[in-house]
C-alpha cells in the first residue's frame, strides 16, 4: 500500500463564520523521489471545521488507489471525531447526534467518510507542518487570483 502524506492548510482560527483560502499538499515517494501536488480554494461563509472537511475531501478525490494516509493538520476536529467513533454513531442514528439534533456538516462528513473508506488512516495534529510556511507564502502572493476562482481548485503549477 502506497504511503501518501496530506498536509492541510487552514488559516481559520476559532468558531467564526468567515471567508478564507484553504489548501492541501499531497506528498508521496516513488523510487526514492518525492512527488507533490497541491490545491487551494477560496471558500465563503464557512467555519474552521467545515473548511477542514471540504479541503480534506478535495485532497482525497485526487487519490487513484487506496493508500496508507498520514494526514497533518493543526485542527483535531476530524481526527478526534473519528477516534471517538462518532461518525458510525451518526450513521446508525440517521445523521442525528446524541442530543437528537442534526449533525453539523453532515454532508461534508458523508463525502469525507466515503473517500477515507478502505484507506489506512493516521492523523498528526500539530501547530505547523513542513508545508505551512510555503502555503502561507503562496496564498499571500496569489490571494486575488485564488479568490477570483470562487470555490474552484487552484494548483500552484497553474500560476507559475
Amino acid at each position: 500500500m502506497r504511503k501518501v502524506n496530506i498536509y492541510i492548510y487552514n488559516p481559520i482560527k476559532g468558531p467564526i463564520w468567515t471567508d478564507a483560502i484553504m489548501g492541501y499538499v499531497l506528498e508521496t515517494v516513488i523510487n526514492k523521489k518525492t512527488y507533490t501536488s497541491d490545491g487551494f480554494m477560496y471558500i465563503t461563509n464557512t467555519t474552521r471545521n467545515k473548511a477542514e472537511l471540504i479541503i480534506l475531501s478535495t485532497a482525497l478525490k485526487h487519490l487513484k488507489e487506496k493508500c496508507e494516509l498520514h494526514i497533518y493538520s493543526d485542527n483535531d476536529y476530524v481526527s478526534s471525531y473519528l477516534a471517538n467513533g462518532w461518525p458510525m454513531q451518526w450513521i446508525n442514528n440517521g445523521w442525528m447526534n446524541a442530543s437528537g439534533k442534526p449533525v453539523k456538516n453532515a454532508g461534508e462528513w458523508q463525502k469525507t467518510l466515503i473517500l477515507l473508506k478502505g484507506n489506512e488512516v493516521y492523523f498528526a495534529v500539530q501547530e505547523k507542518h513542513i508545508y505551512t510556511a510555503w502555503a502561507m507564502d503562496f496564498v499571500g502572493r496569489n490571494y486575488n487570483f485564488i479568490r477570483e476562482k470562487q470555490g474552484d481548485e487552484v494548483h500552484s503549477i497553474e500560476i507559475l
